[in-house]
């Protein structure tokens, strides 16, 4: 028997979830937490332009209980162990990610691994709006949204001083023409 079979590797899910595990964000951490494992899924189906899961939108945007179960029944069959509410592969879990490893497609994968190491690393706040704005209807039951847009300008400075957003991104969600964000930018550079 092979992983592929024992695990039912062959579900996005599962197949994705032991490759993103694999995957190193932009500080080099393989690490991740369920807030992050369901941004970059939703970041990821996004990239690919498919809708392979259901997310429905509750307190913190866009959730899949899908991957929930996922993240739960590889923790209880050993191929996930979690530390301090973040996860990771266990030794069994390599193994599996390796077996895949040939079999997926190598374009996808670097589709994974750039929205790991766009959104791993991001503060929780950095993290949720940048997907509240990217995906505007995850806002929908959001219970953070408000407190977010009250400190738009100095996460919007954030994301773009960590190179996650473009100026005319940062510009188009302050509201406000390009060159005004960036002279205003230079100026908190210089300061």
């Amino acid at each position: 028997m092979t992983y592929e079979e024992d695990y039912g590797l062959d579900s996005f899910s599962r197949k994705w979830l032991l490759v993103l595990l694999g995957l190193e964000d932009a500080r080099g951490n393989k690490k991740t937490d369920i807030l992050r494992i369901n941004k970059i899924f939703r970041y990821f189906e996004h990239l690919l332009g498919q809708k392979n899961l259901d997310f429905s939108n509750y307190k913190l945007g866009a959730v899949s209980y899908e991957l929930r179960e996922t993240v739960d029944e590889f923790e209880e069959s050993d191929l996930v162990a979690k530390d301090n509410g973040h996860y990771e592969l266990t030794d069994e879990g390599e193994e599996a990610e390796k077996e895949l490893a040939n079999k997926l497609n190598k374009r996808e994968v670097k589709m994974l691994e750039f929205a790991k190491k766009l959104l791993n690393d991001l503060t929780d706040d950095e993290l949720l709006f940048f997907m509240y704005l990217t995906f505007p209807d995850t806002q929908e039951h959001s219970t953070q949204i408000e407190r977010l847009l009250r400190k738009k300008d100095d996460l919007v400075a954030s994301l773009y001083n960590k190179g996650r957003i473009t100026s005319a991104t940062a510009s188009s969600w302050l509201g406000e023409p390009e060159a005004n964000f960036l002279q205003k930018h230079k100026m908190q550079l210089s300061a």
